[in-house]
């Protein structure tokens, strides 16, 4: 972000916070100009290196305040999954920055069915694992992702099977909006959920893993220290029931389009091609967004194709 450094105000300084907006102005000749602002979240000034005319800022979303050495303190040991996200998130960022912020556990319950049943022990600290990894391992038995809004506010959401047969729920992107756009040619599958986890075995540590669905393009999860041997099962009927189920399908794509600045990560699309008929468009979801005002958006959503990568991992389900 770059402003006028012959305007300086307090918002300069290295963690103070930047409320980003976009604004558009309607004039009507009967009644006064109509001001629209859409909100792009709450940012914090990493780095504001002055020059005479230009302050170039470097921000961060409130995300990056996980990226600290994860401390147990304040946090119980062994709870269910909805209360130590609550009690982490709370503790990171602060109550009024969860989305939402009355009511957060009875929401995460409406989305995950598992959430408040799920019981697991947090890992002791170790001077090495962060904030974002006990979160990361915390969504990951949920099939969940977590990003911060345009409010500024930490929400946690899903994939979405659910095809709507109005295509309501899509976000439509039509061939005159694009500048240019990769679209496979073949859709992405999911065929099943493969979680591993670690025991002992005639005094050897190993690992193993449980498959629910079937071989194919599995969704893997490995390297995740609340799955055991005594939850793997339940975690992995959990995130293909709940998030995938047998229908989840996707179609990789890489477009170049005029800005569309409600779109975020997860949310479902519509690409039109050959004259926006719809019965010749793709649904996908997206999984990457790069605004640039008064530029170009890049919309993607990476998948490897079947051929590719038989398996695909779940790794990092934060933004």
């Amino acid at each position: 972000l770059a402003i006028d450094g012959r305007n300086t105000t307090s918002s300069t300084t290295i963690g103070n916070q930047i409320y980003l907006n976009s604004s558009s102005s309607l004039v009507n000749r009967t009644i006064h100009t109509i001001r629209s602002e859409i909100p792009f979240g709450v940012y914090y000034v990493d780095n504001c290196p002055r020059h005479t005319k230009k302050i170039t800022l470097t921000c961060l979303d409130g995300m990056a305040k996980f990226d600290t050495v994860y401390s147990s303190s304040g946090l119980f040991t062994s709870a269910n999954v909805a209360t130590h996200l609550s009690q982490l998130c709370s503790k990171i960022l602060g109550s009024e920055k969860l989305y939402p912020t009355s009511g957060f556990v009875n929401y995460l319950t409406s989305i995950f069915p598992n959430v408040a049943t799920l019981n697991v022990t947090l890992p002791p600290p170790d001077g090495k694992i962060t904030h974002r990894d006990v979160l990361i391992y915390l969504l990951q038995l949920l099939g969940g992702y977590a990003f911060m809004d345009w409010n500024g506010q930490l929400r946690i959401v899903k994939f979405n099977s659910d095809v709507d047969s109005t295509n309501s729920n899509y976000n439509k992107v039509s061939t005159s909006d694009r500048y240019s756009s990769d679209i496979d040619e073949n859709s992405v599958s999911v065929t099943g959920v493969s979680v591993f986890y670690k025991t002992t075995e005639n005094d050897s540590d190993v690992e193993r893993n449980v498959l629910v669905g079937t071989s194919g393009y599995v969704i893997e999860i490995v390297g995740n220290p609340l799955i055991t041997e005594a939850n793997a099962s339940t975690v992995a009927n959990a995130i293909y029931n709940n998030v995938f189920g047998s229908s989840f399908t996707m179609i990789p794509f890489s477009i170049s389009t005029k800005p569309y600045p409600n779109l975020y990560p997860l949310d479902r699309i519509l690409i039109y091609t050959n004259n926006d008929y719809l019965h010749t468009a793709k649904y996908s979801y997206i999984s990457n967004v790069n605004f640039k005002l008064n530029g170009a958006m890049s919309l993607s959503g990476k998948a490897e194709t079947t051929t590719d990568k038989g398996y695909a991992s779940i790794n990092a389900f934060t933004a």
